[in-house]
């Protein structure tokens, strides 16, 4: 009997060093020690070159690569490929800022979105589950959850842009070349006019 407990005992910490939770495989460490040195060069470039704006953006997105370990410490558990793609949206929206692949990469921005209404999806597929564990099979319910979420902050996040680049002038929608001006703010006889220029 106590040779069987002993052998239980072994079996249950072989299997927390393999996959509990908390413990990352080793290509994973790799994985987000790259990543975290690329961040690195990335802020000591902001830093060097400015504006201040960037460097913020460096410290946010190495604070986003570190989430997914913390998370997995307090026991929520990623699958590797949803690992994979976080950490590529999150450097692919650096490296188009701190890199300008916005302006060298043709359709950066909208690559960057399509990414992040995936990314948005995978999390609203697992907000049911956070919530309440019984939902893990409730597929239908999961689905409409990663739709409506990913719609709802990709809404957001364009009026978050829009703000921006009308009250900061920070062209965060990346409409830098506007042939047209159509508005009734030009009307030089306030009758609320459209004027285009």
């Amino acid at each position: 009997m106590r040779r069987k407990t002993k052998s239980r005992k072994v079996m249950e910490m072989k299997n927390t060093r393999q996959g509990g939770a908390g413990i990352w495989p080793a290509w994973r460490m790799w994985l987000w020690a790259v990543c975290e040195v690329f961040v690195l060069y990335a802020l000591l470039r902001a830093v060097r070159l400015g504006p201040a704006s960037n460097a913020v953006l460096c410290l946010a997105v190495g604070a986003g690569i570190a989430a997914p370990y913390v998370l997995e410490r307090l026991g929520w558990r990623m699958s590797g490929m949803v690992y994979v793609f976080v950490l590529f949206y999150l450097l692919a929206t650096l490296a188009g800022r701190i890199f300008s692949l916005y302006y060298l990469t043709a359709h950066w921005d909208k690559l960057l979105h399509l990414c992040g209404g995936v990314a948005f999806a995978l999390v609203g597929g697992y907000l049911p589950v956070l919530l309440n564990r019984k939902y893990r099979a409730d597929r239908p319910l999961r689905i409409l959850t990663a739709v409506l979420f990913s719609i709802s902050v990709a809404a957001l996040w364009e009026f978050f842009e829009f703000g921006m680049d009308r009250l900061f002038h920070m062209d965060m929608q990346k409409d830098t070349i506007v042939h047209t001006i159509s508005s009734v703010m030009l009307d030089p006889t306030n009758k609320n006019i459209p004027i285009t220029i």
